[in-house]
């Protein structure tokens, strides 16, 4: 077992069998580096792990995510959370109290 200390993301995903992603002393996320970029667990990892656009809105209750520039559908393959909790771990609020998820867009690889 090696431990290896790096802020270069392009090596870590290279070399790692399991990442610990760490924000100011806590851990963000810890997995292998497939799952780490595929489904970052919050905006922080999403941003540090690669190069993404974070949109921000709600569920509509047809499965859409309606954002401040209007309704987005989901992707092919993707579906929303059953629950009003984000697709993230961490979720801001509305001043009415619901959810804002946040869908992290990435080009293909």
């Amino acid at each position: 077992t090696i431990i290896f200390v790096t802020h270069d993301q392009e090596e870590a995903l290279a070399l790692a069998d399991r990442i610990c992603l760490m924000n100011d002393g806590q851990i963000e996320q810890l997995g292998r580096p497939e799952d780490i970029y595929e489904r970052p667990a919050n905006p922080f990892v999403a941003d540090f792990i690669g190069a993404s656009n974070l949109i921000y809105g709600t569920i509509a209750t047809d499965g859409r995510i309606e954002t401040a520039d209007g309704m987005l559908p989901l992707p092919d393959g993707c579906s929303a959370p059953s629950t009003a909790a984000s697709a993230f771990t961490k979720t801001r609020r509305r001043a009415d109290g619901g959810s804002i998820m946040a869908v992290a867009v990435r080009s293909s690889r």
